[in-house]
């Protein structure tokens, strides 16, 4: 038997943020994707659709908030167990249930694109504006410091956005599983369990939507491999 793991997150996270330090809780659903190749026959995948929540926590530091490193903890069930008691039918005669819960460890860079605004922001009439403040004693239109805090103002609110924030990096797993076959007796019967996708280091990407309105981001939105 060989594997290969690939598990999927969809996660919401919550945004604490300073200019260049951010804090992310994660909430989601993972869902295995581990193949089995037996006897040399066709890969399959035993347990492709029994997703399970997950949870999380990352944080990153970025230059310029357009990239930097990250690091998180995670929870993570990417051992999938395969039971047979007959080798030349455990193809077909299997039982496959998840592993335990694990903690998983990751580190790794992400970079963000600049943000895509849903609406076009409205153009300034810096004209205007600037007329308006050669005019202050005449007109009554306000003081020079009402006009420049209203051109920040509306410099500051073009709407809602979405930032594109790729990842790469590595994952870490201390508590995999000692052996990938074990063997129990039930009866008169030997079982064996294969703990397919027991692994301690695997290389991690995936791609987020961060979205967000004016100069504060909200919620992020992502895939993860």
């Amino acid at each position: 038997m060989r594997t290969a793991l690939l598990f999927c997150l969809f996660a919401v996270f919550g945004n604490t943020a300073t200019a260049q330090f951010s804090i992310l809780p994660q909430v989601g659903v993972e869902n295995f994707r581990t193949s089995i190749e037996f006897n040399e026959l066709s890969s399959f995948s035993p347990l492709c659709q029994n997703p399970s929540p997950m949870a999380g926590l990352r944080m990153d530091y970025s230059f310029k908030k357009m990239h930097g490193p990250f690091i998180g903890i995670a929870t993570s069930r990417s051992i999938v167990k395969y039971s047979f008691s007959d080798p030349v039918r455990g193809m077909n005669d299997y039982t496959a249930s998840g592993g335990q819960t694990q903690i998983r460890l990751e580190a790794g860079y992400q970079v963000s694109t600049k943000p895509f605004y849903f609406k076009k922001p409205g153009s300034i009439n810096v004209s205007s504006k600037s007329h308006c403040q050669r005019n202050v004693e005449r007109t009554g239109c306000g003081s020079k410091a009402n006009k420049t805090e209203s051109i920040v103002k509306q410099h500051s609110n073009k709407g809602s956005w979405v930032r594109l924030v790729p990842s790469v990096g590595l994952a870490y797993i201390p508590s995999a599983a000692s052996a990938d076959i074990e063997t129990k007796q039930a009866g008169n019967q030997t079982v064996y369990q294969y703990n397919a996708g027991n692994f301690n280091t695997a290389i991690i990407s995936g791609l987020n939507f961060a979205f967000g309105k004016n100069t504060k981001q909200t919620f992020t939105v992502g895939i993860h491999y």
